[in-house]
């Protein structure tokens, strides 16, 4: 477990990243991208690299929850992956090696990881191949016959625009956007755009779910990054106002603004601003991000 006597302590691989990114924060994700793409061509120092999806991930997918999460008559947190014999659509932005698409796939939805780094692609696509050649065991057999297995594919491009769209040619949205490390890889002042198009991308749909495994939520902001502190008010404040400038004081704490109705206080909204339908303390995730991560569900209002 990482507490915050730990949290501010330098890493070798927090040095490493520091250094390879600089202090200069970007304003747009061009730079950003060639970066990573200079980690992904080396290949020796990938310290995001687990090898495996987010347990919590499999858990939600398998709706092993805790027992506060859901009440008996609720619905599931996540759509079912097939809706009129047409499979619904996963997106996983920052996909890396795509461990997260493989498992989404076995899900039975069609599922897409997006990297921004070509060199990320030829990764996934390499794993995917050996995968293939051992039968895609190891945890990615299908999780339920009714729906049986979907599709793991991949796309190169820039999730800040939406030419890569038009090249898988989604058109509506996706049922499913899962991010894990994608909003903590990216400086704070995309933070606002990365709301905007979490909020565009996501399905009108009511079920259509925006999960986010919140990490690290106990790094102080600080620290600087990659990765970046990402304390839970950043996700409310973020995605309640898409595309909206969220202040910051000058420790990089978020400033929260609010709306108030009645005896209810919430998160400063707009338009296009999605809501959190749930929010819990996942029973498993990855070692690093024990005891600390959260899951948040996020939707379009009905």
């Amino acid at each position: 477990m990482t507490d915050a006597s730990t949290a501010d302590r330098p890493t070798d691989a927090r040095e490493r990243l520091l250094s390879h990114f600089g202090s200069t924060e970007p304003k747009d994700s061009s730079s950003q991208g060639a970066k990573w793409d200079q980690l992904w061509c080396d290949g020796s120092f990938l310290p995001w690299d687990k090898g495996l999806p987010n347990p919590a991930l499999r858990d939600l997918l398998q709706n092993n929850l805790p027992d506060d999460v859901l009440r008996p008559d609720d619905p599931p947190l996540l759509p079912d992956p097939v809706v009129d014999g047409k499979r619904r659509r996963a997106l996983v932005p920052g996909c890396g090696k795509g461990y997260d698409v493989h498992l989404l796939a076995s899900a039975g939805y069609e599922a897409w990881g997006l990297e921004i780094s070509p060199a990320a692609i030829e990764a996934a696509k390499q794993w995917a191949k050996e995968a293939e050649e051992r039968g895609l065991k190891d945890g990615y057999e299908t999780l339920n016959e009714k729906w049986g297995g979907g599709s793991a594919n991949f796309v190169c491009g820039d999730f800040f625009k939406d030419d890569w769209l038009q090249k898988i040619g989604v058109e509506g949205g996706f049922d499913i956007i899962y991010d894990y490390t994608f909003l903590s890889a990216l400086p704070p002042a995309l933070r606002s755009a990365w709301a905007l198009q979490m909020s565009k991308l996501l399905s009108r749909d009511p079920q259509a779910a925006l999960v986010c495994v919140e990490f690290p939520t106990y790094k102080p902001p600080s620290t600087g990054g990659p990765p970046f502190g990402l304390p839970s008010k950043v996700y409310e404040q973020h995605l309640s106002r898409p595309g909206d400038e969220v202040k910051y004081d000058d420790e990089g704490h978020v400033v929260e603004e609010t709306d108030q109705f009645g005896s209810f206080i919430i998160p400063k909204t707009n338009s296009i601003g999605l809501y959190r339908d749930a929010h819990y303390a996942p029973l498993n995730t990855h070692e690093i991000g024990k005891g600390t991560d959260k899951v948040s569900i996020w939707r379009h209002p009905s």
